[in-house]
């Protein structure tokens, strides 16, 4: 009897493990698989209910425990809004996000399930590196805008240093122009008579 429970404890243990690793493999914006529900959302509570049982951190040993139910939660909440507008920009995100999976799953088309995640699976992840590079890019033109501003205000600084500085001089210079005036001599060129013919 005691071989029993042992062996029993074992298997669940098993299939906790077993259940997280599968969940960490997914995709994050993939719900339909973290979840392990058909695209059109039958059963969802019912699955939830029972996958969270099964991995809920405080009976499964896996390192990974909390982690894997975070995001099988937030499968949970983005699969079970409903797809109208909402004024939350954050439920309006998660909208938009399970719309566009859904896109998704239309695009791949009806295939093995096996199949059909690995293509969204692999569509999501270009979607993520073309979003990196986007990141990227931004932060490429915000450093660069940023690098243009700090150039600006040490022009404008240096502009402002230079005209007090012309400012401070202002007597000096107007004394030595009048100092040059007084040494250099005009010479008055003779008036032209106008000759009559």
């Amino acid at each position: 009897m005691d071989l029993d429970k042992v062996l029993s404890s074992t298997e669940s243990a098993a299939l906790r493990d077993k259940e997280i690793e599968r969940i960490l493999a997914c995709h994050n914006k993939d719900f339909f698989a973290i979840l392990d529900i058909p695209r059109d959302l039958e059963g969802v509570k019912k699955t939830y209910r029972k996958k969270s049982l099964l991995i809920h951190p405080d009976k499964s040993d896996h390192k990974q425990a909390s982690i894997a139910f975070d995001k099988l939660k937030r499968a949970y909440d983005i699969a079970i809004l409903e797809e109208e507008s909402s004024e939350d920009p954050e439920i309006q995100r998660k909208i938009d996000e399970k719309k566009k999976l859904i896109d998704i799953y239309k695009y791949v088309g009806e295939k093995p399930v096996d199949t059909t995640r690995k293509e969204v699976y692999d569509i999501l992840i270009k979607e993520d590196e073309e979003e990196e590079k986007e990141k990227q890019i931004q932060k490429h033109k915000e450093a660069q805008e940023q690098d243009h501003m700090e150039s600006l205000k040490q022009q404008r600084q240096l502009k402002k240093e230079f005209d007090e500085k012309w400012e401070d001089q202002r007597e000096s210079r107007v004394e030595n122009w009048r100092n040059f005036v007084k040494k250099v001599e005009k010479k008055k060129k003779p008036k032209k008579k106008k000759v009559l013919a």
